[in-house]
């Protein structure tokens, strides 16, 4: 290629960067934005189911595609619906959520690399996690249990097992595709394919970020808790085989409680001989993810130096409601146990999308640079402007499913002969009425040490 026709391509391809850039943050507009997100959090953890819902309301928009919705607002409507017991709604905002996943893992092929290198990964819609679309199968299985739909109850417990099963293939197969698609996608810069793989870019990178090694993940996606519920309600309602499988990779994963170790005795003897309460604390609130900006030395062409910021996003462990709930039954107390943490759960999925993540940000940044580099030989005030375009769009997406629990806990005690337990915490006592049954989950959430306990008790005879 001769040098005009290098010119030529490069004012191209700044060319349709810029115009992609201005359409991408035009449909931006359309995902979730991060006030809104902020702002839902703020009446989240302030206790206020009600001002939640209906905020939630607001941002629900209904079209023709299931991507025409935004995917966290049907997770947190279902989720703040669980929580005012309207379990049917739930439902049907879980079902809502579903659709979009199901759309986005088989239908949506998003934009390619280029597009989210013009702008960020915000300008894609929210397309959920594994562990997402486990927890939807999950609390959809407990909702048709609260409603006595044992039959759908079934359904969605195999298939989130049947998720969690699948989870590590899909991970594994797209990674191989995401490294293919970058070394394919002729509208890269070889400065931005040189980058990406630079050994020297990503140690700086991992000095500054260690702190997403500070704790450990559970192996191949799998979720304790989805398997522990399913373990629970199979045993329930007469599968004690399947129910015993599962309770012992349950305690596989969660060696150090006492109550999945006696579960699978129970289990292998059969729920008929027992009368039993269960107790499920949804303790807290799950890890958010922030933003954190770093510079970094990219090599531009001629092996020119250019320093640029990128921003990661990092999660950002929150606090625990408390560290147990202590229950009377009788003169017996029984203190609950750790059965799955969500801090390790969300750490799998992102240790996995971690890698892709860092290097479309590399590329984004590379290629912001070589723009802004162009410019600035031909305009100082064309340079003034990529200059503020790049900083404008730097942003890492940031987007969680807020509403999930710190971790799940769990105890198991005999039913009691007043059909009365006590929730016993910092500064009061609240009686829980189990009622006329053989055997029962008294499933509690608490967000925060300052809202009022969530009580629901499912019956079973």
């Amino acid at each position: 290629m001769n040098l005009r026709g290098k010119v030529l391509f490069k004012i191209v391809n700044v060319t349709r960067l810029l115009v992609l850039g201005v359409l991408s943050l035009f449909f931006v507009g359309c995902n979730a934005s991060r006030d809104d997100l902020d702002k839902f959090t703020r009446l989240y953890t302030s206790c206020n189911c009600n001002d939640c819902i209906e905020f939630v309301k607001t941002k629900e928009v209904v079209r023709n595609k299931p991507n025409g919705d935004d995917l966290l607002w049907r997770l947190h409507g279902g989720s703040m619906q669980r929580m005012v017991s309207n379990f049917a709604q739930s439902n049907l905002e879980f079902d809502a959520a579903e659709a979009m996943i199901k759309y986005y893992n088989l239908e949506f092929k998003g934009a390619d690399i280029f597009a989210t290198t013009a702008v960020n990964d915000n300008v894609l819609p929210y397309r959920g996690t594994s562990y997402d679309a486990i927890m939807v199968n999950v609390y959809k299985g407990v909702n048709f249990m609260s409603l006595g739909k044992n039959d759908l109850a079934r359904v969605e417990f195999n298939r989130a097992l049947d998720r969690q099963r699948r989870a590590k293939e899909k991970y594994n197969k797209e990674i191989i595709e995401r490294r293919e698609e970058l070394e394919k996608d002729k509208s890269l810069s070889p400065e931005a394919k040189k980058n990406a793989n630079n050994a020297e870019i990503r140690q700086k990178i991992e000095s500054q970020y260690s702190n997403i090694f500070e704790f450990e993940a559970y192996p191949d996606f799998v979720n304790p808790f989805a398997t522990y519920m399913a373990a629970l309600f199979f045993a329930l309602n007469g599968d004690d085989s399947k129910a015993i499988d599962l309770f012992k990779e349950t305690y596989g994963m969660a060696p150090n409680n006492e109550y999945v170790a006696k579960d699978i005795e129970i289990a292998d003897a059969g729920l008929d001989g027992f009368n039993n309460v269960w107790v499920i604390f949804e303790n807290g609130l799950a890890p958010i993810k922030e933003e954190v900006r770093i510079d970094l030395p990219l090599i531009l062409g001629n092996n020119d130096i250019y320093y640029a910021g990128i921003a990661l996003p990092m999660l950002k462990i929150r606090s625990k409601a408390f560290e147990y709930l202590s229950v009377k039954c009788d003169d017996n107390i029984f203190n609950t146990q750790t059965v799955s943490d969500m801090n390790r759960v969300v750490k799998t999925e992102f240790d996995k999308e971690f890698d892709g993540i860092l290097i479309h940000s590399i590329i984004a940044a590379t290629t912001k640079a070589l723009v802004q580099r162009e410019l600035g030989r031909q305009s100082s005030i064309a340079a003034v402007a990529a200059s503020l375009y790049t900083l404008a769009t730097t942003a890492a997406d940031v987007r969680i499913w807020t509403t999930l629990p710190s971790d799940f806990q769990v105890a198991r005690m005999p039913m009691p002969k007043s059909k009365h337990i006590s929730i016993i915490l910092a500064n009061q006592s609240i009686d829980v009425a189990i009622g006329d049954c053989k055997n029962a989950i008294v499933y509690i959430k608490i967000p925060t040490s300052s809202c009022k306990p969530i009580i629901n008790v499912i019956k079973y005879n």
